[in-house]
């Protein structure tokens, strides 16, 4: 599969907004409308506590077993976290609560199983306006709506937006130089009325049971028309530094439904299915294996 060179330049930012955008928290049904981040000063006590484990164990069990976890009816997905004795674990995500199967360890490291729920690439709810700011609806034409995750450049200085495969390029049914909508047609958007700019490329979804490691696209926009900064009531401007994620790291994220809601890193180098199609509230009619890029997955908790 061809690597898109806009997309390299922004890879790690990319897995980001992959995150930011489809919102995969979502599998979580009952989730508030906003959440509160950890204090800063136990976070930070938790982070340098957690930094001093040696997890390669960990990860190595997880690497020799993660196949035979996901194989379990009912696994979603894996990872690497601590448990509630500060001791290294395998994560096991599950749709459901009492999943029968999973061992409760794996080559001698214990095993914790966190009800997930279904990982969805989810689209959203809430329309923008022009200017628009990160984190409000955008889409291609024939989708719903989902979520404008960052605005980024190319070595060049061109501009683009950069959100999932799935909200702008239609789940790799599009092509570079559809019109992009904000908002979304969901929203209200309409083909040209709120071209907002033109699919550019995008990073294929592959549909063969492989590993994915992102769902992005990039598009052209019209310089002006889309802003830096997510709206008043969000964090304001990104960084252009990206970091790793590590353990207890606090996130946050704003998304087209949710807003802004904040959280801690619960597992680190994750392999999930994320649902494509879903068949009600546990069943998935298309899966897609996501391992993100750099391995980390950040999960959204209480």
């Amino acid at each position: 599969m061809k690597r898109l060179t806009p997309l390299l330049r922004a890879r790690r930012i990319a897995a980001a907004a992959a995150l930011a955008a489809a919102a995969f928290w979502s599998g979580c049904s009952d989730l508030p409308n906003s959440l509160s981040g950890p204090d800063p000063e136990t976070a930070q006590a938790s982070l340098t506590r957690i930094q001093e484990l040696d997890i390669r164990p960990a990860l190595e069990a997880q690497e020799r077993h993660g196949d035979r976890l996901l194989a379990i009816s009912g696994v979603v997905g894996h990872g690497v976290g601590v448990g509630t004795n500060g001791e290294p674990t395998v994560v096991v995500f599950t749709l459901r609560p009492g999943t029968s199967g999973i061992p409760d360890r794996v080559d001698g490291v214990p095993t914790r199983t966190v009800a997930s729920g279904m990982f969805v690439a989810l689209t959203d709810e809430t329309a923008g306006i022009r200017p628009a700011h990160l984190g409000m609806s955008t889409g291609h034409p024939d989708i719903t709506a989902g979520t404008l995750g960052f605005k980024v450049k190319d070595g060049s200085g061109n501009s683009y937006i950069l959100s999932n495969n799935h909200v702008m390029a239609n789940s790799n049914n599009a092509s570079k130089g559809d019109n992009i909508l904000q908002p979304g047609p969901y929203d209200g958007g309409s083909d040209p009325a709120d071209k907002i700019g033109t699919l550019y490329d995008f990073e294929e979804i592959k549909f063969d049971g492989s590993d994915n490691i992102i769902d992005a696209a990039i598009a052209s926009i019209v310089s002006g028309d889309v802003l830096s900064d997510t709206p008043g009531d969000g964090y304001g401007q990104p960084s252009a530094d990206t970091e790793s994620a590590s353990l207890s790291m606090s996130v946050t994220k704003y998304g087209r439904t949710t807003g802004e809601t904040a959280g801690t890193v619960d597992a680190i180098n994750a392999t999930v299915k994320v649902c494509y199609k879903t068949q009600g509230p546990v069943r998935c009619k298309t899966t897609r294996p996501f391992c993100w890029a750099d391995r980390h997955y950040a999960r959204l908790i209480q």
